[in-house]
């Protein structure tokens, strides 16, 4: 059997652990607040936040994984801000705008 400009990688990998449960959590909260931003923009962040905390038992060491909540508002307000339009560049823009 001939081979022309093949190549064969093979990787071993030893990395073994086992699977972190509340970071999976963690990432599971980040990505709903993300979502929650999105589709609910008339919502303050801080009810986006409080809510989705409130569905974390208490009892979960992730909790103490997350950010704080601050840090969950301004993410919240981070994707928010790259949803929104862009700033009129002029007035005619603007007025264009407002007639519609």
């Amino acid at each position: 059997m001939t081979r022309k400009n093949t190549l064969d990688i093979i990787k071993v990998d030893n990395h073994q652990h086992a699977p972190d449960h509340d970071e999976v959590v963690v990432r599971k909260v980040k990505q709903n607040l993300k979502l929650a931003a999105e589709r609910h923009p008339e919502i303050p962040s801080g009810n986006i936040v409080s809510t989705e905390l409130a569905l974390i038992p208490s009892t979960s060491a992730a909790l103490v994984r997350l950010p704080n909540r601050t840090s969950l508002s301004r993410l919240v307000n981070r994707v928010r801000q790259a949803h929104l339009p862009a700033n009129p560049k002029t007035i005619l823009v603007l007025s264009h705008w407002s007639t519609q």
